[in-house]
């Protein structure tokens, strides 16, 4: 679940960025409403909002997008084998193998916000740092 809500913190936080909102305003806003959550609070992935957030340090890792590929791959193991089909799972899994597969698995998994941008920019982060 807790890769999921990052996945969409960072949707949320792209968008407000698009769309010219100030990211603390946007931040605090969302902090008090139904989109609350505990990426939203501790790893916004937008420099300068949040003191904890990784974006905040070239997404230096807290926990790495190896350690979260290998909790979703248990998740998603677990749901196959209950029959059910994590829909949403998966696609947050392919966002974290791609992750890996384009050499950022040790960089902190909130760096899945780098798939949001069709370009691939990110605020707050220099891949050659």
């Amino acid at each position: 679940m807790l890769f999921i809500t990052l996945q969409a913190a960072s949707e949320g936080a792209r968008l407000a960025d698009a769309l010219g909102l100030d990211p603390v305003v946007f931040h605090d806003l969302a902090t008090v409403s139904s989109g609350d959550s505990w990426p939203l609070r501790t790893w916004y992935p937008v420099p300068g909002v949040v003191e904890t957030s990784p974006a905040n340090r070239n997404f230096e890792a807290t926990f790495t997008t190896r350690l979260a590929e290998k909790d979703l791959s248990y998740a998603l193991a677990a749901g196959e084998e209950a029959g059910l089909d994590l829909a949403v799972g998966r696609l947050a899994m392919e966002r974290f193998a791609r992750l890996i597969d384009d050499g950022y698995g040790d960089r902190d998994c909130s760096l899945v916000v780098r798939y949001v941008g069709r370009d691939g920019s990110t605020p707050g982060f220099d891949p050659g740092a």
